[in-house]
């Protein structure tokens, strides 16, 4: 799958109610990087445990292959977490929407507005030249908070999938219906 890196994006910057949001430094991604491992939610967030190969693949992967926006509170400038999107070349269907917001902040619906604006910008054509249809978003499964917070941004929960290291994950999409096979397994 070749996916668009922030080299890619039409958006550098923009504002939303309670937020200013950026295209990421890499100091940025490693602040939400090392900010995760501290609260010890690799698990959780990356899928797998805190070793040397980890720090490498967190360090790159995300960082080189999604187009991230860091958040700031518009307020104090506080930087708050991340919303990040990557998409296929080829297929702009074939899409993921990521975030992250840390702990202090959460449940002050700073990740839903930010969801909500980078969800409808993709799909206007704002971020990259491609317009998906949908956009999706992978949760794994037991984080009720970010099931709920995707689905108060009017995604719709899909199946779930075993990944290779057993952890279950559930696909939400927002955009054009739920494809009747995939809506079975919500």
């Amino acid at each position: 799958m070749k996916k668009n890196n922030m080299e890619t994006a039409k958006l550098a910057a923009f504002e939303t109610e309670r937020l200013n949001m950026r295209l990421m430094t890499r100091d940025e991604w490693a602040i939400f990087v090392d900010r995760t491992v501290q609260a010890e939610e690799v698990n959780e967030t990356f899928v797998c445990e805190p070793d040397d190969a980890f720090f490498r693949f967190a360090m790159k992967t995300n960082f080189d292959t999604a187009i991230n926006y860091s958040m700031f509170l518009a307020d104090t400038g506080e930087f708050i977490g991340y919303v990040g999107f990557c998409i296929d070349e080829d297929d702009p269907n074939l899409n993921n929407l990521a975030y992250y917001v840390f702990g202090e902040y959460r449940r002050q619906g700073y990740c839903i507005e930010a969801v909500k604006a980078v969800t409808d910008m993709v799909l206007n054509g704002e971020i990259t030249e491609e317009k998906p249809d949908v956009v999706r978003a992978l949760v794994l499964w037991g984080n009720v908070a970010s099931s709920d917070l995707l689905v108060k941004a009017g995604y719709k929960a899909g199946n779930y999938h075993i990944l290779d290291n057993g952890f279950a994950e559930r696909c939400y999409t927002y955009g054009e219906a739920v494809d009747e096979e995939e809506a079975e397994g919500s």
